[in-house]
């Protein structure tokens, strides 16, 4: 990859997700073209002097942002995404093939363990408190000792000694997919929140509720809420959060009006284009202005 950087006269140079690879790491420590580019592909600044600008939105970021890149900033007014709607068939006993109780509401929170934050215990507590007969469902780690040192922690700070968490084993796109469309309601973890999983979750129509942190790892999901008109989905503090959780799985009129709004919402902005028109005109005008 390095002599093939080296021998390719580059204008610019975008990385789409430092972080996400070693590779990508290491490359982007090293100066292959004048102009060099990330963007939130990893919801994170490089942290590397080699890199030049960050592309984001300003529905990703708020007042404070400028502190948290060693990039300059560039800002869309988009997510600057074309999305491909994922396919997704409905299959008929969804629960019952994922091992799932029937009868039983399900918050959902299928994301990588690394994004449960301590302090997201206690909301977490609070929903299943005020929701004592449901289930919190969560997939297992790629790494074992990750399943078994959150359930540790689980057995201390959840209600009943963490009894009413499930763990399914990863899912296959498909199945993983069903489960996003068979909870009743899916938890964004505030301090580290869904991406992809949560374009998903707007493709099947489920609501995920979330709350906006500082940092853009915490304000994915809202950015896409505010582009499909959404706000009320967006809580303002951990009470909030939890009333919102609490009411949709609860309330099934109220979840369904929600799952019609989501799904007309999806219908319109799976097929805009403006994302990636976008995103190119701000690399275009890069260059030219560089030159």
């Amino acid at each position: 990859a390095i002599e093939i950087l080296l021998h390719t006269d580059l204008d610019i140079l975008l990385y789409t997700d430092v972080g996400m690879d070693p590779l990508t790491q290491t490359l982007a420590y090293s100066r292959f073209a004048p102009l060099q580019v990330a963007t939130w592909g990893h919801p994170s600044t490089t942290g590397s002097s080699m890199i030049d600008y960050f592309v984001t939105s300003e529905n990703l970021e708020d007042v404070t942002s400028e502190t948290h890149y060693t990039e300059k900033l560039l800002y869309l007014n988009n997510l600057g995404l074309d999305y491909e709607r994922p396919q997704f068939h409905a299959a008929t006993d969804v629960r019952s093939q994922l091992g799932l109780p029937a009868d039983v509401r399900l918050y959902g929170c299928p994301q990588t363990l690394y994004k449960f934050h301590p302090q997201f215990d206690a909301i977490l507590a609070r929903i299943l408190e005020e929701d004592p007969t449901s289930e919190l469902v969560l997939i297992e780690g790629r790494v074992a000792e990750w399943t078994h040192r959150l359930r540790r922690r689980f057995r201390r700070t959840l209600p009943c000694g963490g009894r009413q968490v499930r763990f399914l084993a990863p899912l296959p796109r498909q199945d993983f997919m069903s489960l996003l469309a068979t909870v009743d309601v899916l938890l964004d973890p505030p301090f580290f929140g869904g991406g992809n999983s949560s374009i998903e979750a707007v493709a099947v129509g489920t609501p995920v509720v979330t709350m906006e942190g500082p940092f853009l790892r915490s304000r994915i999901t809202s950015a896409l809420y505010r582009e499909l008109h959404l706000e009320d989905l967006i809580a303002a503090d951990d009470k909030a959060y939890c009333q919102q959780a609490t009411r949709i799985a609860r309330d099934f009129d109220y979840q369904a009006e929600l799952r019609e709004r989501i799904l007309a919402a999806a219908g319109k902005w799976f097929v805009l284009t403006e994302g990636s028109r976008q995103f190119a005109a701000g690399l275009l005008e890069m260059v030219s202005e560089s030159k």
